[in-house]
C-alpha cells in the first residue's frame, strides 16, 4: 500500500472513532517514515503513543499524548511476511494500530497501564529469546492464570520453585513439572553456567503426550526455574 492511500485509511479509522474518546490526544500523526527500536534486529513499531511534553510541564494537567502511525514500519514488516509467505492484511492491521495506540492513552488518563506492561513483557521477551538481557521476572506482567503460571506474549510462563539441594540437578538432565493436568518438560538440561548465581533460568518446555503442533491458547510454554532461598527446602 503507498503512503498516500495508507494515509486516507488511517485517518479515516481516527476519524470514525467518537471524539469523546480522543480528548486529550493533541496530535495525531501519519509518518513516512519507519520506526525501530534498536536493540531489536527486526524490531519495526507500527505506531506509538506518547506523553505529549508540553503538557507535562504544566503542574496538575491532564494526561494528553501524541499518537504517530509509520508507513514505513507497515511496509519493512510487510515485506517480512511476504519473504515467510505469510499474508499480511495492511487494513486489519491499521486498525488494530490505531485503536492499540490509543488505549494507551486512555489508560494513561485512567491512570492505568496495562497495555504499556503488556508492551514491555514483549519486548523481555523478546530481548529472553534473542539472547539480550532482560528483567527476571517480567513474566508477571502478563495475564495470571492461577497455580503459578502466567499468560504473555502468547507464552505460558509456569513458575517453579526448586529446592536448594536439587538446583545443581537441572544440569544432569531435563525437567519435568506438573500443571493443569500435564506434564511440562524442558527440552534439555540446563547449562551449569546459568546455575552458578542462582538467578530465575526461563527454560522452553513442552507439554508430554501432547502434539507440538496441536493448537493451544498460546504460542510457546517456558518454565520458570526458581532456586528456593531457604537453605533446608
Amino acid at each position: 500500500m503507498d503512503f498516500p492511500s495508507f494515509e486516507r485509511r488511517v485517518v479515516a479509522v481516527w476519524d470514525a472513532i467518537p471524539d469523546v474518546f480522543k480528548e486529550g490526544v493533541t496530535a495525531f500523526v501519519v509518518d513516512r517514515d519507519a520506526f525501530q527500536k534498536e536493540e531489536f534486529e527486526e524490531g519495526w513499531c507500527y505506531g506509538v503513543c506518547e506523553p505529549d511534553p508540553l503538557y507535562e510541564l504544566v503542574p496538575d494537567a491532564p494526561v494528553c499524548s501524541r499518537i504517530s502511525i509509520f508507513h514505513g514500519s507497515f511496509v519493512e514488516i510487510a515485506r517480512l511476511a511476504r519473504e515467510d509467505g505469510v499474508p499480511f492484511d495492511w487494513d486489519a492491521e491499521i486498525v488494530e494500530t490505531v485503536r492499540h495506540e490509543l488505549q494507551h492513552h486512555l489508560e494513561w488518563r485512567a491512570g492505568e497501564d496495562g497495555l504499556g506492561d503488556d508492551d514491555d513483557l514483549q519486548d523481555d521477551n523478546e530481548r529472553r529469546v534473542t539472547g539480550l538481557p532482560f528483567t527476571p521476572g517480567f513474566h508477571r506482567w502478563g495475564t495470571a492464570l492461577g497455580d503459578h503460571a502466567w499468560l504473555g506474549d502468547d507464552t505460558l510462563f509456569v513458575e517453579v520453585r526448586v529446592r536448594r539441594k536439587d538446583w545443581p540437578r537441572l544440569a544432569e538432565g531435563p525437567h519435568e513439572h506438573a500443571w493443569g493436568g500435564w506434564r511440562l518438560r524442558t527440552d534439555e538440561a540446563v547449562p551449569e553456567a546459568l546455575l552458578s548465581d542462582g538467578s530465575p533460568i526461563y527454560a522452553p518446555a513442552w507439554a508430554v503426550g501432547v502434539d507440538r503442533d496441536a493448537p493451544m491458547p498460546w504460542r510457546d510454554v517456558v518454565l520458570v526455574l526458581w532456586r528456593a532461598r531457604w537453605p533446608w527446602w
